[in-house]
């Protein structure tokens, strides 16, 4: 602890941690992400992909359990996307909150990606 306050000292200090977070600023919390696994905890600000492969995921402009015929506010409910051949060490820019493991009535899409890290 600091003499100077309640907050314990960091090691290595954290210069960026009073600043604002916005939208194109590097992550600050990472997890481990497992296809199919349900809805993500957190909509994500991007996907490290750290084994090649095909990606299925839903981008966060779908708003889940919406009423029948409602229109999510400014999205769609076509927010699935396939991305096809990724390759290892690819950080994916996108907002998803949820990664599929399988397309259903098409193997073709299934994510194959390995070791999928959520930032945001």
């Amino acid at each position: 602890m600091s003499v100077y306050s309640n907050k314990p000292v960091r090691t290595p200090p954290d210069t960026f941690e009073a600043s604002n977070q916005e939208l194109d600023s590097p992550a600050r919390f990472a997890f481990e992400i497992t296809p199919g696994a349900g809805d993500l905890t957190v909509s994500t600000r991007g996907l490290y992909i750290g084994g090649s492969g095909n990606v299925f995921c839903r981008m966060t402009g779908y708003a889940n359990n919406l009423a029948s015929g409602a229109k999510p506010f400014g999205g769609t409910a076509d927010a699935n996307v396939f991305f096809r051949n990724v390759v290892a060490g690819t950080i994916l820019p996108v907002r998803v909150d949820k990664v599929w493991s399988a397309y259903e009535g098409d193997s073709t899409k299934n994510t194959t990606a390995e070791n999928i890290v959520g930032l945001y």
